[in-house]
């Protein structure tokens, strides 16, 4: 046992799933909220022969035998919505094998009947098990005596496991976890936004035992996950947490519950993941799937834990530096502000953030990052609409970027600024006036219809800029706003804010009937730059649409202007 910080110890639970036709109410509600976290599988086969460490090091090996999703040779790209590349492991992977830990993999060969061996498992440091795919060999009872032989004798097994038994995972690991005191349940993990989750399913993870694997870790994001049975828990759900049991029906093919505590649903500081000794060796158990794929990776600490994973696996805890605090050659490290926008940037609620946040990471040479405190190393910092004010201990944080030379990037809509945004306009920007309806000061933030109109069209409007390669593009917001999960239509009305405001340089402009509105400014402050968006419904879901909507024609320029802005961003 761990001591925790700051929950109890963690509960047992029982694991028996139960039925009910009660499953379609949740699956209704999770396509108004959210974007299935397992869904649409898109198994990418490993087709290369496997080669055995050629030196001595910190060496992993990744399981393809029994999984195939989320490998890390997918990466997350422009203009790619595959689900196995958006969530693939490449970023991951190359931390890993930048710094010191390099990998194999090893796939199922069906003419040879390919498995894990006490062989093949001697010269690795770390067995990765990504999470089991159903259309893959199951676990031999020789693998599983192979493994557990080879983690007693020192080695270090990192599992994936994921909700309510999705893909039959479960029922497959839960043989192999059994020696070692974990099991995977068939249940969600739930908890409570907006300080637990993002919404019920996505939980932030805030209570952790002290551990090297939590070292540094003071928010881990799942993107539907299920809890454990350990008594080795280092991270847990908080007391209003609870385990919410697999609806076992042949009609509810996504593997949920009904999203809501039944009687017997255990509750509380359930534990999420897991990490015990054995022998000489070492166990994690990480209870999702996504956590640590491309998309979401930089969210939190998910990166910093999962690093940690491997140098306590690899028993290297006490490196220094830490893995977590190395950075990638040559990469644009941006940090986009969560806690106080109710983490919009994971949401796909039409007024959420998800793609445009998303695509920040699918440039190669950038990594952006959903942060919680302001450490400075990033090189550029952005503001979605955060609707909470910031201390004056952080004001002066932020402003410390900017006299370091680095750009701060306010994305809002001045008509319905959040109190963040209208803070840092006001901190940032005291002298800057507008001009809507009538001519106005930050102090008149959010300005609102009676200050700015509304221009609605058939289309988008044309936008130009002499910084920004956007010609021949078009941009603007979308209405009407419908549903919880945002999938803009060709049948919305395109809208755009008749609004300009002095001072600065003109980023990004649009042209309304022979009428020039602002859309972006930069002004200098500072030594650094502060990019203000004064509107900003084309960056929103509203437009760029839910997680991995393929855009269709009327919206793909909202994404190719962004990649536009990124571009530009990773020139300051």
């Amino acid at each position: 046992m761990h001591a925790v910080r700051p929950v109890t110890a963690p509960v047992r639970l029982q694991t028996r799933p139960r039925s009910s036709a009660a499953w379609l109410i949740l699956v209704l509600m999770l396509a108004a909220t959210l974007a299935p976290a397992c869904s649409d599988p898109e198994e990418q086969v490993v087709d290369q022969p496997y080669i055995p460490p050629d030196s001595e090091g910190n060496w992993i090996l990744v399981d393809n035998i029994h999984s195939t999703k989320q490998n890390p040779d997918l990466k997350l790209e422009r203009n790619n919505y595959n689900y196995q590349g958006m969530h693939g492991f490449y970023r991951l992977f190359q931390q890993l094998d930048t710094h010191g830990y390099p990998y194999r993999q090893i796939a199922w060969d069906p003419n040879e009947d390919t498995r894990l061996t006490a062989e093949v498992l001697k010269d690795f440091k770390v067995l990765f098990i990504n999470l089991i795919s159903d259309d893959q060999p199951d676990f031999t009872q020789d693998e599983i005596a192979a493994i557990t032989d080879w983690v007693e004798g020192g080695g270090g097994l990192f599992v994936i496991a994921d909700h309510t038994n999705v893909y039959h995972h479960a029922e497959r690991l839960n043989p192999l976890l059994a020696t070692f005191g974990i099991e995977v349940l068939f249940s969600t993990a739930v908890d409570s936004p907006p300080q637990y989750a993002i919404n019920s399913f996505w939980v932030k993870i805030r209570s952790f035992a002290d551990h090297p694997v939590t070292d540094g870790v003071s928010v881990v994001s799942f993107q539907t996950g299920g809890p454990l049975v350990t008594d080795d828990g280092v991270a847990f759900l908080s007391n209003a947490g609870f385990s919410d049991d697999w609806i076992e029906a042949e009609a509810n093919p996504g593997f949920y519950g009904n999203g809501r505590l039944d009687p017997g649903e255990p509750s509380g500081p359930l534990p999420v993941v897991a990490a015990t000794n054995f022998g000489e060796g070492r166990v994690v158990v990480v209870g999702d799937q996504n956590v640590f794929g491309d998309e979401w990776v930089m969210v939190g600490q998910n990166f910093e834990i999962v690093l940690n994973i491997f140098e306590w696996l690899a028993r290297n805890e006490f490196a220094d530096p830490h893995l977590r605090d190395l950075r990638t050659i040559d990469q644009y490290e941006v940090g986009f502000e969560v806690d106080h926008s109710v983490w919009n940037i994971g949401t796909n609620a039409c007024s959420g953030y998800f793609p445009f946040y998303i695509n920040f990471n699918r440039a190669p040479s950038m990594q952006a990052r959903g942060i919680v405190e302001f450490t400075g190393k990033e090189r550029a910092l952005v503001f979605t609409d955060p609707t909470a004010a910031y201390s004056a201990a952080e004001i002066n944080q932020i402003k410390g970027y900017l006299k370091d030379g680095k750009p701060v990037v306010i994305v809002t809509d001045i008509t319905r600024a959040g109190a963040g945004s209208t803070q840092l306009i006001r901190e940032l920007l005291p002298e800057v006036t507008f001009h809507g309806k009538e001519t106005f000061g930050a102090e008149a933030l959010p300005a609102g219809e009676a200050l700015v109109a509304t221009q609605e069209a058939a289309s988008e409007f044309p936008v130009s800029s002499s910084i920004l390669e956007v010609a021949g593009r078009r941009l603007s917001g979308q209405l009407p706003i419908e549903g919880g999960q945002c999938e803009p239509k060709d049948t919305w009305r395109s809208y755009v804010r008749m609004v300009t405001a002095d001072g600065g340089t003109p980023l990004l402009q649009a042209d309304v009937d022979g009428q020039t509105v602002d859309l972006a400014r930069i002004y200098e402050v500072d030594g650094g730059k502060v990019i203000l968006f004064l509107q900003d419904g084309f960056w929103r879901n509203e437009t760029l649409g839910w997680e991995r909507m393929v855009p269709t024609a009327a919206h793909d320029d909202a994404h190719q202007v962004e990649y536009a802005f990124i571009d530009w961003l990773m020139t300051q």
